[in-house]
């Protein structure tokens, strides 16, 4: 655990949507919630090459799931 936090995913985020060739993000258990969530899913929108992505054992209820 990381302990990243949504302030952190924001700038994951952000950082997604301009990183061509990440492919595999593993955030399990670092504190996110649904507006970090939201803020990945943001950049996910951006992302043609992410094919992993692990949200698991974190607070992220119904709006960051659908997101």
């Amino acid at each position: 655990m990381n302990g990243i936090g949504d302030l952190g995913a924001i700038a994951i985020g952000d950082a997604i949507a301009t990183a061509p060739k990440l492919e595999v993000l593993w955030l399990w258990n670092n504190r996110l919630g649904d507006d970090g969530a939201m803020a990945i899913a943001r950049g996910l929108q951006a992302s043609r090459s992410m094919r992993r992505l692990n949200l698991a054992k974190n607070n992220v209820g119904d709006a960051g799931c659908a997101a």
